[in-house]
């Protein structure tokens, strides 16, 4: 007899258990909806499906040497380095707003290795830290190299 208690005890445990779960899915859910509602609208991650930048970047061991190859300017522009070293240091996908204004055709722009930061506000040391990769995000287009 204590053993069917025990028994029935447990379903009903597990049936609250669902039950909470169903109702917490529910309100997050609704917490998601209520936002796009209210006017809030995801920051936008560099996509692939930009138009490519046609470029190249050079490093000589202190500065990122960024060439523009193409005959358009890249317009509102940042840089990442090593997808966490960002600059300008507040051009992230977690803070958008700061960007460099134009990146005219055919020239070339040289930035300081520890002008790159973590979120922390880390700077990138390229004598403890190798350089992988480097991504360019702009209004127009979007580019890629790796080393």
């Amino acid at each position: 007899m204590a053993k069917k208690k025990e028994e029935k005890k447990k379903g009903r445990n597990c049936l609250i258990v669902v039950v909470l779960l169903i109702v917490f899915v529910g309100l997050i859910g609704n917490q998601i909806d209520d936002g796009k509602k209210k006017g809030f609208t995801p920051i936008p991650t560099p996509k692939m499906e930009t138009e490519d930048l046609v470029g190249k970047v050079n490093f000589d061991g202190a500065q990122f040497h960024i060439t523009n190859l193409e005959d358009r300017d890249w317009v509102m522009c940042y840089f990442v380095l090593n997808k966490n070293y960002y600059y300008p240091s507040k051009a992230s996908d977690w803070m958008p707003g700061e960007r460099i204004g134009a990146i005219e055709a055919g020239s070339i722009i040289s930035l300081g290795s520890a002008q790159f930061t973590l979120k922390d506000g880390t700077r990138f040391n390229p004598f403890a830290t190798k350089p992988q990769d480097f991504a360019i995000s702009c209004e127009n287009g979007f580019g890629y190299w790796g080393w």
